[in-house]
């Protein structure tokens, strides 16, 4: 988390972040797909994520890793036929540290949700 604290996991319920921070959430995504004509795109949505007051002090950035049978643009993970498909997903939330005085005081004590980075598999038309 802190570049001059050991990496542990983060509890939302106890723990607290501060600029220099970065909090990183891994996981193993999982894609069952059947049917004809089947094309798909998996997203995390990051947008309701981070409040107004905090984008210009917080970057949310998605690295999916490639895998048998599916594309990767950016953020989005897409696949053309149907198939099973695992994907290493990172999301990462860096906390931008800044220089001394360069935090806004509106900034302070704002709240992140990190319930809002969901992953979301929508059916594409082929």
């Amino acid at each position: 988390m802190s570049t001059d604290a050991a990496n542990t996991d983060f509890d939302p319920a106890t723990d607290r972040i501060v600029p220099g921070d970065t909090v990183t959430y891994t996981q193993v995504v999982t894609i069952g797909a059947e049917g004809k004509n089947l094309k798909g795109e998996l997203t995390v949505g990051t947008l309701a994520a981070v409040p107004a007051a905090l984008t210009n002090q917080v970057t949310v950035t998605v690295a999916p890793t490639a895998a048998a049978g599916v594309t990767v643009d950016g953020s989005v993970i897409s696949f053309v036929a149907p198939g099973n498909f695992t994907v290493p997903v990172t999301i990462t939330v860096n906390f931008l540290e800044g220089t001394t005085g360069s935090t806004p005081d509106t900034t302070m004590v704002q709240a992140i949700n990190l319930n809002a980075l969901e992953l979301t598999l929508d059916q594409v038309r082929p």
